[in-house]
């Protein structure tokens, strides 16, 4: 695997933050192009980019960061089963 030896010696902690600042990121991305593919895009991308009101954004950036954090325990599950 690359890098291995370097990512061996970051903390867990810091794994955990770059991981959820990276789902962030992501999501608030999504939301961005939802936003703006409903005021400027065309009408076939209104079906797949939806974009809600306040709660509904915001309930997405929450299910974000939930699975990240899923996906965070797993990994961390894994790692220290094998």
């Amino acid at each position: 695997v690359w890098f291995k030896n370097d990512f061996q010696k970051i903390t867990q902690l810091k794994t955990a933050v770059v991981t959820a600042a990276l789902v962030a990121v992501v999501g608030i991305i999504w939301e961005i192009a939802a936003l703006t593919s409903a005021l400027y895009g065309p009408p076939c991308l209104v079906h797949y980019l939806y974009i809600g009101d306040l709660p509904d954004t915001l309930i997405d950036l929450v299910m974000d960061m939930s699975g990240a954090l899923v996906f965070y325990a797993y990994a961390v599950y894994k790692s220290r089963v094998s």
